[in-house]
This record gives C-alpha cells, structure tokens and sequence, in this order.
C-alpha cells in the first residue's frame, strides 16, 4: 500500500496494518509504534479499555477556571477508531477517564478528558486535567 503524504514524498507499506479503521495506516501507526504507550481508557459509564496512546507530557501551565491554580499539560492521542482506539464520536468530554503513568517509573493516576483539541479520519487528540 502506498500512502502519499506530498507531492514529493511517498510512503510504501509492505504487509496489512492490524489497524483496519482507515485507508492509509502507514503515518498513525509510524506515529504509535515509535511513541505509543499501553493507557486504559474509561468511558463514562464505567467501561475501561486498553488502548495505545502517544502522551505528550507538557509544561504546568493555568487550569481552566480556577484564579491562581496550575497543573500538568497532558495531551494524548488515539486511533479515531472502535476497534483499537477511541472514536472521537463516543468521547464524553468531563466524564471519559484515561488511567495513564504521569511520569516513567511512577504509579498510574487517572486523568479526566477536559475537551477534545483536534481530530481526523486517524487520530483524536484530548486535554486530560
């Protein structure tokens, strides 16, 4: 499969993505299988799923609706997808739950999604507070 990312570049994959929920796998799964990280995802009814997330781990930075609060910045990003990620369609901003490491080595904390930040066909990406 051959995956045109410019004019300039193209991308051949060899073999079938396991990640059948769109056309052209090859940059999510570069993207997951360089960066990835095993998190549970817990809908808002209480569901938990495990699922692969890149998490980027930012500065501290101002909460949302507090005076003088700050917290950690975390953003993950999924597979848009049913079968081997969340669809962005199904997230419950303030209700879905990511159990996740906040730092390497450290005890998994549970994390809210405050909102989504962007999606395509391939990925959805989440403010976690």
């Amino acid at each position: 499969m051959a995956c045109t990312i410019s004019n300039l570049v193209t991308v051949v994959v060899q073999g079938s993505s396991p990640y059948e929920c769109f056309d052209q796998p090859a940059i999510s799964d570069s993207l997951f299988l360089a960066f990835g990280e095993n998190v549970i995802y817990v809908n808002a009814n209480g569901v938990e799923t495990e699922v692969e997330a890149v998490i980027d781990r930012l500065e501290h930075d101002d909460m949302d609706g507090t005076p003088r609060g700050s917290g950690p910045v975390l953003h993950a990003t999924f597979r848009n997808c049913s079968t081997s990620g969340v669809l962005a369609s199904s997230i419950s901003e303030g209700r879905d739950r990511v159990k996740l490491f906040l730092r390497f080595g450290g005890t998994v904390q549970t994390r809210t999604v405050a909102r989504i930040l962007d999606q395509t066909k391939e990925i959805v990406k989440v403010l976690l507070r």
